[in-house]
């Protein structure tokens, strides 16, 4: 992991983090019971309104990382083995601890933790997987566009996607879900990554793409509370991740860092040491057996929701289970590089070399 966090930027390897912070924070939103005990319209209302407003861009982020990277790359049969793994390792790591700490699994909760792709109990690693697999062909056809027909090809997506999934949200015929965890749209946000690597030439302001998603994330809470106040509508299709706002506010994140240059070589060490813990600090916690209870501990019983310290606690705890299970992870890395220099480790790796060998043997018309 080191040696690619190397090749990468610093400023999108702080994106990742910032992305993942989060995937935390919008899971502390909709997973820990907090909404349905705010007091409406108030401070606090306001205050969380506006971060699930901000959070729902945070898988978009990563999946445009994704595609400014892998559209002039090509896919390591390895590196699907390895999310898989990973996966898997902490879906059973979380599983044990879960009954350890006293939840009550039936057995198919339990079946499902031993196929965590095939079941879809981390919905983002299968779409995610399904994505990479599907890159060597979605570049075939990027790459054989010029600049004008590829332009036209994210109009004509746009239209029939965002536009109109934000007009009529239950149309399910062309993307499944206004929330952005189907593989379709994660194609589609690929392809934004990817144009922005090979043709995006524009110059922006940077300060209008930093401030960009913060207000449209206060505005789409003002609205939310006016029109829930005073006309009876809660407007929830402006949260949803599939729309023309949280399209705008994930191009001018994405835009932002960018352009942002990380000069300072001990905040850069730290950013790389950080980075590759990120997609352990999901499958950590947000795995559904453990999931309920790191909540109910985080929460208790929910006194802090109507209080003046929401803020201070939504921050804390999110931070808190970044830092945590970041540093989970780097104990699991360690001990993973012992198994990394035995002979088994490197007979299964020299077998996915040639797998991987085959494979674009194929892609490039060799055999």
């Amino acid at each position: 992991m080191e040696k690619q966090v190397k090749q990468r930027d610093m400023n999108f390897e702080l994106l990742r983090i910032i992305a993942m912070l989060l995937i935390v924070a919008l899971h502390y939103i909709t997973h820990s019971g907090l909404e349905k005990r705010l007091e409406l319209y108030s401070f606090n209302y306001l205050f969380i309104n506006s971060m699930k407003a901000l959070a729902m861009i945070s898988v978009n982020l990563y999946v445009l990382i994704t595609g400014y990277y892998m559209i002039k790359s090509k896919i390591k049969i390895k590196k699907v083995v390895y999310i898989w793994g990973l996966t898997l390792f902490y879906s059973i790591v979380m599983l044990i601890i879960s009954i350890i700490f006293g939840r009550k699994l039936q057995i198919a909760a339990i079946m499902k933790s031993f196929m965590p792709f095939s079941s879809g109990i981390y919905w983002f690693v299968t779409a995610y997987i399904a994505l990479y697999i599907l890159v060597p062909f979605i570049n075939k056809l990027l790459l054989n566009l010029n600049k004008k027909q590829y332009q036209l090809l994210l109009i004509i997506l746009f239209i029939i996607i965002v536009v109109i999934k934000s007009i009529f949200p239950d149309n399910t015929y062309i993307e499944p879900s206004v929330n952005g965890n189907h593989v379709s749209w994660l194609i589609y946000v690929y392809m934004l990554g990817g144009y922005v690597r090979l043709h995006w030439n524009r110059k922006i302001n940077k300060k209008i793409c930093l401030m960009a998603p913060l207000f449209i994330a206060i505005f789409i809470a003002i609205v939310r509370t006016i029109s829930g106040k005073y006309f009876g509508r809660n407007m929830e299709r402006l949260l949803q991740s599939v729309n023309v706002l949280n399209f705008i506010s994930m191009m001018c994140f994405f835009l932002y860092f960018k352009e942002v240059k990380i000069r300072n070589m001990k905040i850069s060490n730290i950013i790389g040491k950080i980075a590759p813990t990120t997609f352990a600090v999901y499958l950590i916690h947000n795995n559904p057996n453990f999931r309920p209870l790191l909540w109910r501990k985080v929460m208790g019983n929910f006194e802090v929701v109507n209080s003046p310290f929401l803020m201070f606690h939504f921050l804390i705890t999110v931070i808190g289970i970044f830092l945590i299970s970041g540093v989970i992870d780097l104990v699991r890395e360690k001990i993973f590089n012992l198994w990394e220099k035995t002979k088994m480790f490197q007979k299964i790796d020299e077998k996915l070399n040639n797998i991987n060998e085959i494979f674009w043997n194929i892609m490039e018309g060799e055999r």
